[in-house]
């Protein structure tokens, strides 16, 4: 294949170069052609920019803006002008200044001596005038009382006028309380029916109270041991306190007892009416203060000025004080030990022997001597005839049982931490009296222990109560039963003694007692051996009693029974009917015709469940007509 090399080619300027100089070239005749002639003319001026098309779009957004920046220039040197011919009668709060001068620290009931300056620096007077003043009176304890508002007419104040007025302020509250006072100038300006304010806040501080509470109490005091405090109250006010009164807050577990003077409501309020300058008042409470030993216990006093239509509002405070007492063990420690239970409630059954012990404990770091114990009971349920002391005596005269270093000789003198026993037994008198049938209704007695002892400086120690419990007492739930043949609600047949092989009928007869307390759910159960036929037959209709063949247990559900049934009202009654067909091993012998018999319910007084359980039935008869010994024969 041949490649051509550009190089070798001749330039075609050499070529027409060649041509014009050879004398052999030979020129041709090339045909040519006429060109159009477009007749364009052009113009010898230049035309409005509105003929050309590219311009006609831009022409409206151009006379906008100039049609826009001239109303803008326009309105520019309208309001201008407006402002410059109105500037005369322009208002400015700013230019309105409010002065406040009076004392920053006072004593409460001391006048504050405010003086309010207004001055108007505006060029146009300020209208219809009017200064409200408003200052709190209380620490707003009770949200919307206790503000004052003092409204003044001032009138018109003219362009560069000065305004001075004074004010006659006296505030109340307690040593460190904030006050303010607030000046409200309200005016109008001329042309216009609205209302401008203008503000200034003046705050005081109160250094002292009108009135000084001060609680008297003792820093720690014994539990459930009685207690006596005062509050001292006095006037440093310079004028008379108004409608005064001094409300307690008692801690939690404080038990008002009295009170000298007496509460004029309740046991908290003590109103003193109008009290005078340098007047005194002295009020004395008595009480008892119960809670755990460690615990801190806070009274609160407060004096103040009462609402006329609602006492319990205090619109205004005076003053207030505290007071922290420590709630300590007793010098000497004692607790009642009751049947073993040292609970403050005990629940005995009226049959139980009582057996009260008293382990004490001396709590100081030092020694006691003389120590004497005394146990008070209280209810009249015990028999006194039936007190027995350890170690100690009884006085049947006062009731007290007393230990002493004459009974008993570690009370001579207890070592810090030294403890010991004193223990006394009794039984209780019957709840029910069967002579005359009288009931003891809801049966209780109360056993307090008092202490007394001389400390190693000489000081008498005296506790009361130191410990104290109750006797509750269930109610006697009793059951009287019998075997009848001969009487009863039945036709019964068959013979008696019971004979080998033979059908004798019996009627079991079932009586309810209940003394003291109301019982409920009342249940009486028995058991009927497999020799035992349950015949169905049952009285009264009223009562609900059933029996379950597949346990063959009779069940009287008795419900509710009130105190006094089978004492002051009937018995609880119920009859049933039963056979049995003694066999030659039952001769010789009385077979039993239930199982033990099982009465319970619950007391509603003690809240315990009270049970009774008695033999079952033989057929030896009780309480009939006719008597045997239910021994079975041939």
């Amino acid at each position: 294949m041949n490649e051509k090399n550009p190089e070798s080619e001749p330039h075609r300027i050499d070529d027409i170069n060649r041509r014009l100089y050879d004398r052999r070239y030979e020129s041709h005749d090339i045909s040519r052609h006429n060109l159009s002639h477009d007749d364009n003319s052009v113009p010898s001026a230049w035309e409005s920019l509105s003929n050309t098309a590219q311009n006609g779009k831009r022409t409206p957004i151009m006379k906008l803006i100039f049609i826009c920046a001239l109303i803008f220039c326009v309105g520019a040197i309208v309001f201008m002008l407006i402002s410059l011919s109105q500037g005369r009668t322009s208002v400015s709060n700013d230019n309105i200044k409010l002065t406040s001068v009076g004392k920053q620290f006072i004593d409460a009931g001391e006048d504050v001596g405010y003086r309010l300056t207004i001055t108007n620096k505006n060029s146009v007077p300020l209208e219809l005038v009017d200064l409200v003043l408003e200052y709190s009176t209380t620490s707003n304890v009770v949200p919307g009382r206790g503000i004052e508002r003092t409204r003044r007419t001032i009138g018109t104040i003219l362009p560069r006028q000065n305004v001075e007025e004074e004010f006659d302020i006296v505030l109340y509250g307690q040593e460190g309380d904030e006050r303010y006072i607030k000046a409200s100038l309200e005016y109008r300006i001329g042309g216009s029916n609205a209302i401008f304010v203008k503000e200034d806040t003046f705050n005081v501080s109160i250094r002292s109270a009108p009135v000084v509470i001060q609680i008297n109490a003792p820093d720690s005091v014994v539990t459930n041991q009685p207690l006596t405090f005062s509050v001292d109250v006095r006037s440093l006010a310079l004028s008379t306190l108004n409608k005064t009164l001094v409300r307690l807050e008692y801690p939690s577990g404080f038990q008002f007892d009295s009170a000298e003077p007496p509460p004029t409501s309740g046991t908290t309020d003590w109103v003193l009416g109008d009290l005078a300058p340098g007047a005194s008042h002295l009020i004395t409470i008595h009480g008892f203060l119960v809670g755990n030993v460690g615990e801190e216990k806070t009274v609160t006093s407060t004096i103040g000025t009462f609402d006329e239509s609602n006492r319990e509002l205090l619109t205004t405070i005076y003053g207030s004080s505290s007071h922290m007492m420590k709630l300590e063990k007793p010098f000497i420690s004692a607790v009642l030990s009751i049947n073993n239970s040292i609970e403050d409630k005990v629940i005995v059954d009226e049959s139980d022997a009582i057996n009260v012990i008293i382990n004490w404990t001396n709590s100081l770091p030092t020694k006691v001597s003389d120590v004497r114990i005394t146990t008070k009971m209280q209810g009249g349920l015990f028999d006194a005839k039936t007190i027995r002391v350890q170690n100690g005596r009884y006085d049947s005269n006062t009731g007290v049982i007393t230990w002493n270093q004459d009974t008993q000789d570690e009370l001579n003198t207890l070592e810090p931490g030294e403890n010991g026993t004193s223990n006394f037994f009794f039984n209780l008198n019957p709840i029910v009296n069967t002579t005359t049938g009288g009931i003891i209704r809801s049966p209780r007695m109360d056993v307090s222990v008092d202490i007394r002892a001389t400390g190693s400086d000489g000081t008498i120690y005296t506790a009361q109560d130191v410990d104290m419990a109750t006797i509750l007492i269930n109610s006697a739930l009793t059951l009287e039963q019998g075997t009848l043949h001969s009487s009863g609600p039945f036709a019964i047949t068959g013979q008696v003694p019971p004979s080998s092989g033979q059908i004798t009928m019996y009627t079991l007869h079932w009586k309810v007692h209940n003394s003291a307390n109301p019982v409920s759910d009342a249940v009486l159960t028995a058991h009927l051996p497999t020799e035992v036929t349950w015949l169905g037959r049952t009285s009264p209709n009223s009562e609900n009693i059933t029996y379950n063949t597949e346990t063959r247990n009779i069940t009287w559900n008795m419900g509710p029974i009130n105190a006094g049934v089978g004492f002051s009202t009937s018995a609880r009654e119920a009859y049933m009917a039963v056979s049995i067909t003694p066999s030659s091993t039952d001769v010789g012998t009385i077979p039993y015709l239930t199982g033990d018999i099982t009465l319970s319910a619950t007391d509603t007084y003690t809240k315990q469940q009270v049970t009774t359980t008695k033999r079952g039935h033989t057929t030896q008869l009780m309480g009939d007509t006719t008597q045997n010994d239910g021994l079975v024969v041939e």
